[in-house]
């Protein structure tokens, strides 16, 4: 609502007033927008750079400068998405009930069985080299 825009309105003035004190927060806050000179003329800048520049001035005083790259996930073709349908795709689920898709099903056993393979192997008073490792038999039937 208008009266909404005119507190936030309101809350980034006193934010802009507490930050740059030696700025007339009325004079510029008439809802224009300066660019460039115009900006640093009227103190709502304190210099104009560009963003290698500045990064290279965190280079030169010590700093490391990382890139970051995000890569979302890959979609899943559209000839598989029926094995994850999302809730969005079908109707809402109740509390306590789950996804019934294929793909959603196939994920959950998959991870029960880690799981219960995961409990078995640390409740089972055999040492692992038993359950998991073969005996080298082969030297008895072998002749040098």
């Amino acid at each position: 609502s208008e009266e909404d825009i005119e507190n936030i309105f309101n809350l980034f003035k006193g934010w802009v007033k507490q930050n740059r004190p030696q700025l007339n927060i009325e004079e510029v806050a008439t809802g224009e927008t300066w660019f460039g000179p115009d900006a640093l003329e009227r103190g709502l800048c304190d210099e104009i750079k560009t963003v290698d520049d500045i990064l290279l001035d965190y280079v030169d005083s010590g700093y490391n400068v990382y890139e970051v790259k995000y890569d979302p996930p890959p979609d899943v073709p559209s000839s598989l998405s029926f094995l994850f349908a999302s809730d969005d795709e079908g109707p809402r689920m109740g509390y306590g009930q789950q996804d019934q898709s294929i793909g959603r099903r196939a994920i959950r056993w998959l991870v029960q069985s880690f799981a219960d393979e995961f409990k078995s192997v640390l409740s089972d008073s055999r040492s692992l080299d038993k359950r998991y490792m073969a005996r080298d038999e082969t030297a008895d039937r072998v002749r040098a």
